[in-house]
């Protein structure tokens, strides 16, 4: 262990005297100094390496749909063609603009009323020559993730030190680490599950994929430790500003953190609002509670103004406009993650911190250090907002603020701990079976990850896996056909600009919001105004032929997936000029012409 001297000495920015202020202010022995080489280029490889098998899913989607015959998107699961989408209205408009209106309204005069600065730079890549919307999502992604990747283990060197074999282990843990959803789940393979699932001799892998849709949800999709989130783009990019955020914190450099924050709140509600809501719960401990000179009174102040600027703004001033306040009731959703859930996924770092907090370890000799304070406030205010239908009449959402952020928090507070652990099984083993009991250790920890991301990937190049999958899921994410891109490239010619699009083919009145400067009746599954009504309105007419009241008032292309019947579900809408405009082998185009008032 180091000694305290060392902590002290680590601002490199700070004067001599500000080092000494942070000595009174309750740094311990427990807080480490990063190994020298922290800053050298090198440990940006490093970065690159933890970062590296969080794109295994994304080079299995490119190389499954090239296999197959099918372009591939870059888009790995439904909603991340939506980001794209979002990016490309700062230009659609037909000039630059730096709020954007929905793209998933029909309706091309919405308001411009949001902004987030992810989107912004989305936008800004995509004007690029030749520039693809899902390259540009995909590569802002991997440089997030090294990004990441290189503040957590900066992070990771405040509360560990990752110079001895244990501290590697522990911070190959810290990316790549989970609960146990594999481990348990594997029970499921020789015990009976519930009806439907009670498994044969021998042994089949059919009730274990059960218990892990059950147990991980989305099919782990919710990315409850933290290195998975790397695979996600956008999740990559709000990481890297909540820990550099807190990293900025722990440093006492809160000038810079405030920015860092204000970047945040701006990008994401429910990430903006969970770490404003963590830095003011901390700032009050400190400066109310305890009454220390860890936090100074204006960074609190300034956590305060940027709270009531983001409540202000996604709980005022967006619901002032009828349709997004339409949209609000449709996100006010009961998306929960159970009791039982969060034991399976945060147990092992869970215990960890358990056993540097519980009565018998001192806790309080480990609380003397602001740093592991403001851990324990970011657990206890993660799980809260994770659960927070326990205690607000109104779920929005619950589980969007989970996406690792209470198992990081665990991890750090419980990391001198798990190293502990790793020195005892090392000290307690044989010379010749030590090495393999370490990586024994190592494997139990990064299981879920493992497996999570090995089947994943698996899936991506169409193997199932011993999975019952629906024909269309076998691939990873959204590719498109010849017929589709051919689609697309119609649609983005200058006369059918400011027509609405209602089409037989779902994925395809989605995907024109990214592919086209197009609007559509029905897009987004729930980010579509009255999405049920307009969902119903599509069924109807391609059921029957019935046609929407409003519809006679646009100027409508009509996509058809089924050539034959177009000309009897069009025929209601006479005697305004329908015409066909463009066909190929998957889809027919009928353009409808409103009649003149």
């Amino acid at each position: 262990m180091r000694p305290v001297d060392h902590w002290r000495v680590h601002e490199l920015d700070q004067s001599a005297k500000q080092s000494t202020v942070s000595l009174q202010q309750g740094a311990s022995a427990e807080t480490y100094l990063p190994p020298r080489g922290t800053r050298s280029a090198w440990l940006w490889g490093v970065a690159l390496a933890l970062a590296l098998p969080a794109f295994a899913p994304l080079v299995g989607h490119y190389v499954g749909f090239i296999r197959a015959g099918i372009f591939p998107t870059g888009f790995l699961v439904y909603d991340t063609p939506y980001y794209m989408a979002n990016a490309r209205e700062h230009f659609d408009a037909g000039g630059f603009s730096l709020l954007y209106g929905s793209p998933f309204t029909y309706d091309y005069g919405t308001p411009r009323i949001y902004f987030q600065p992810l989107t912004l730079l989305l936008g800004l890549l995509g004007r690029l020559p030749g520039a693809d919307p899902g390259v540009v999502f995909g590569l802002v992604g991997v440089i997030a993730a090294v990004v990441c990747a290189r503040i957590g283990i900066a992070l990771f060197d405040r509360f560990a030190s990752r110079a001895t074999p244990s501290g590697k282990v522990a911070l190959v843990a810290f990316f790549w680490g989970g609960g146990a959803v594999v481990l348990l789940g594997l029970l499921f393979v020789i015990l009976p599950g519930p009806a439907g699932t009670k498994l044969a001799e021998p042994p089949s892998l059919s009730g274990y994929w059960w218990f892990t849709d059950l147990a991980d949800p989305a099919g782990g999709w919710w990315f409850l430790d933290f290195g998975r989130n790397f695979v996600y783009a956008t999740e990559a990019v709000y990481h890297a500003l909540f820990l550099g955020a807190a990293l900025l914190m722990i440093r006492q450099r809160f000038a810079l953190a405030l920015g860092v924050m204000a970047i945040l709140a701006a990008s994401h509600p429910f990430t903006g609002l969970q770490f404003l809501s963590i830095a003011l719960a901390w700032g009050a401990l400190e400066l109310v509670v305890l009454r220390s000179r860890v936090v100074p009174w204006w960074f609190v102040a300034g956590v305060v103004v940027l709270a009531a600027m983001h409540v202000w703004y996604y709980l005022i001033y967006l619901p002032s406009f009828p349709e997004h306040r339409q949209l609000q009731e449709q996100w006010t959703i009961r998306w929960t993650i159970s009791v039982a859930q969060t034991i399976i996924a945060y147990g092992i770092v869970g215990g960890c911190a358990w056993s540097r907090l519980r009565p018998a370890a001192r806790p309080r000799e480990v609380l003397s250090e602001f740093p592991n304070r403001l851990l324990l406030v970011w657990v206890l205010v993660s799980l809260a907002l994770e659960n927070h239908e326990l205690f607000l009449p109104r779920a929005i959402q619950p589980i969007h603020f989970t996406r690792g952020y209470s198992w990081i928090g665990l991890f750090l507070l419980g990391v001198p701990a798990l190293i502990a652990a790793i020195d005892h099984v090392r000290e307690n083993t044989r010379a010749r079976w030590k090495a393999l009991a370490v990586a024994g250790f190592a494997l139990v920890l990064v299981l879920d990850n493992v497996v999570w991301l090995g089947a994943t990937t698996a899936q991506a190049m169409g193997v199932r896996l011993g999975r019952q999958l629906p024909a269309d899921s076998v691939k990873l994410g959204y590719g498109l056909s010849a017929d589709e891109r051919a689609l697309f490239a119609w649609m983005n010619r200058r006369e059918n600009r400011g027509s609405v699009v209602v089409s037989q083919d779902d994925d395809v009145g989605y995907l024109l919001t990214t592919y086209t400067p197009l609007r559509s009746w029905f897009s987004h599954r729930v980010n579509t105004p009255n999405n049920m009504q307009r969902y119903g309105e599509i069924e109807r007419f391609f059921g029957s032929g019935a046609v929407t009241d409003a519809w006679r008032e646009l100027p409508l292309l009509i996509v058809f997936r089924d050539s034959t019947a177009w000309r009897q579900r069009v025929a209601a809408f006479a005697p305004a000029p329908v015409e066909r405009v463009y066909a190929n082998a998957l889809y027919t185009v009928v353009r409808v012409t409103p009649e003149p008032r």
